[in-house]
């Protein structure tokens, strides 16, 4: 897996990256406020999970992460892994609450996939057009306001689509 530059949390200082690293989890690293060459290697914000979990093998970031209105940021991932009764192996989302206050910190993380693989689009089944099966993914976002989110996926590395969805908060 290469590594690559995912967010940049821009409105919190320390500003924090994500990235993916030569382990299977996104690392989260921090960088000095004005100077972004100096990047420092922290700690691995999420980790792989056991079985039953889907995420299992690994996880990478989706998208940068939404500030909720309680201050905090909405992260999603994809991930791989087994997932259902059957032991099949497929990429889906997760997703995790990071406190605003300090991004190093989860406060709560998805017990099961948001948009596990039911629907023929999302599993490649005919005649829907599949390059991989079994994959659904986020590949960005953004924030409308009242804790509302456009989100923007994909299914079997050949359908896309988007999507509202309300956060709620508790």
């Amino acid at each position: 897996m290469a590594a690559s530059l995912v967010a940049t949390l821009a409105t919190h200082a320390p500003h924090y990256t994500v990235t993916i690293d030569v382990a299977p989890e996104p690392i989260l690293a921090s960088a000095p406020p004005l100077d972004n060459s100096d990047w420092a290697r922290t700690k691995p914000l999420l980790s792989t999970r056991a079985a039953p979990y889907w995420d299992s093998q690994f996880v990478e970031s989706a998208m940068p992460p939404l500030e909720l209105s309680t201050g905090d940021l909405l992260f999603f991932y994809d991930s791989l892994g087994v997932w259902n009764a059957t032991g099949e192996k497929g990429f889906q989302p997760g997703w995790a609450v990071l406190s605003g206050s300090d991004p190093t910190q989860v406060i709560q993380r998805a017990e099961s996939p948001p948009m596990p693989w039911r629907l023929p689009w999302e599993r490649g089944d005919p005649p829907w057009r599949c390059n991989v099966p079994l994959v659904t993914n986020l590949g960005g976002g953004h924030a409308l306001g009242a804790d509302r989110l456009r989100l923007y996926f994909g299914g079997a590395d050949a359908a896309t689509g988007t999507a509202v969805a309300t956060v709620v908060v508790s």
